[in-house]
């Protein structure tokens, strides 16, 4: 999966390009999840996605958020890089409630 981007330095200092490598390693780390049991959730899959790309020195804001869609609680974990939204964007809009950024060590969390 790090093929896509190098370990250690950026893949290239073009955004898009970047953006589309993060795109496409969270679209590998969303069909990997698919074969484990129990089924991981979108935090732990956004940290997974955030730690292989802090690898690549690529940097990334992981965000925690939640909502009562139709009266009922509902959280969500996204990956935002420059602002967007690389990994977790739905339909619904959750309301941040807590953010941290790829620099942080996460390995003690998962």
């Amino acid at each position: 999966m790090l093929g896509l981007m190098q370990p250690g330095k950026r893949s290239s200092n073009h955004p898009v390009k970047e953006a589309v490598a993060a795109e496409r390693l969270a679209r590998l780390v969303e069909l990997a999840c698919r074969f484990q049991r129990p089924r991981p959730t979108c935090p732990l899959k956004a940290i997974v996605l955030q730690r292989l790309l802090a690898k690549c020195a690529f940097g990334t804001e992981l965000i925690i958020g939640a909502d009562r869609p139709a009266g009922r609680f509902a959280a969500h974990a996204w990956l935002q890089h420059r602002g967007r939204a690389i990994y977790g964007a739905g339909s619904v809009q959750y309301h941040p409630l807590h953010s941290s950024s790829g620099q942080r060590d996460l390995t003690n969390a998962v």
